[in-house]
């Protein structure tokens, strides 16, 4: 399961609470359950930050949940690598004054990952 509270054209900075992520003015969380079978990354080029929720694919170390820094160049690589994670996953991506773009992977079918969005 994966707790969405999305809220476009908010803040767009985003930090590790220890459970999800949260942006500064805490408008907006990604909250993912906790699963040894799910793990979470975030990217940042100082505008533009993707976060990655995901299913582990076996063989690959952890990855750390902190928002990592990267050049702007170094950041469209990054997204264009997630886009070809093999197992399931759920992609958050923000940028000030833009559209939050939420989009999933290829096998929505599998079971870690859900996600579920309630309108408030």
């Amino acid at each position: 399961m994966l707790t969405l509270r999305l809220t476009p054209y908010r803040s767009t900075a985003w930090t590790w609470n220890s459970r999800g992520y949260v942006t500064g003015d805490g408008t907006s969380q990604v909250t993912p359950f906790p699963h040894p079978m799910v793990e979470s990354l975030a990217i940042t080029d100082g505008t533009r930050t993707a976060l990655m929720v995901r299913e582990r694919s076996a063989g690959r170390p952890a990855t750390a949940p902190e928002p990592l820094d990267l050049s702007p160049a170094a950041f469209d690589r990054a997204l264009t690598a997630a886009a070809a994670w093999p197992t399931d996953y759920v992609l958050v991506q923000t940028a000030p004054h833009a559209p939050v773009h939420v989009t999933t992977g290829a096998a929505r079918t599998t079971l870690p990952v859900r996600s579920h969005i309630t309108r408030r």
